[in-house]
């Protein structure tokens, strides 16, 4: 069952087009929920609504596992399912992989970080404290110049 496409239809049945013929072969309600299910998102069954997301959105999906298989669904799938996906990162020394085995020898578990995260984080402000001289303030790792001390101006409401 695809919870996104569900909710759109519950909410605005009017943004669907429905083609159905007397001897449409489907005898049970499970039938017609398996073919809603199988062409969603093709041209023969869409929202069409403008305002409709494309692709669907993933906001409030979560990995689930049940040692075997993962999927990302809105809400667990039943008993046994943990939260989280299968499997681990693995580096061959240049990049980085997530997967449940490694691709070959050459890969171990583990993840390197790579040089561009590392200048990135550097320049991100961690370890800046806040400094004021009286009339302006700023953040820095060390003291701006002379007349600065550590904090922040006050702020009137």
């Amino acid at each position: 069952m695809n919870p996104e496409f569900h909710r759109a239809l519950r909410k605005n049945r009017e943004n669907f087009y429905w083609i159905v013929g007397k001897d449409d072969g489907l005898e049970t309600r499970d039938e017609e929920q398996y073919y809603l299910d199988f062409y969603h998102g093709t041209m023969w069954c869409y929202n069409s609504n403008p305002n409709a997301a494309e692709p669907p959105s993933q906001e409030g999906t979560c990995w689930w596992n049940n040692g075997v298989e993962q999927v990302k669904v809105f809400a667990r799938p039943g008993d046994g399912w943990e939260r989280g996906r299968l499997g681990k990162w693995w580096n061959n020394g240049v990049e980085n992989r997530f997967g449940v085995t490694p691709l070959d020898e050459h890969w171990v578990p583990g993840r390197i970080q790579v040089e561009r995260t590392a200048e990135r984080q550097s320049l991100s402000g961690t370890g800046n404290v806040w400094w004021e001289n009286g009339t302006q303030e700023t953040r820095s790792k060390e003291c701006p110049g002379e007349g600065w001390v550590r904090g922040r101006l006050k702020r009137s409401k």
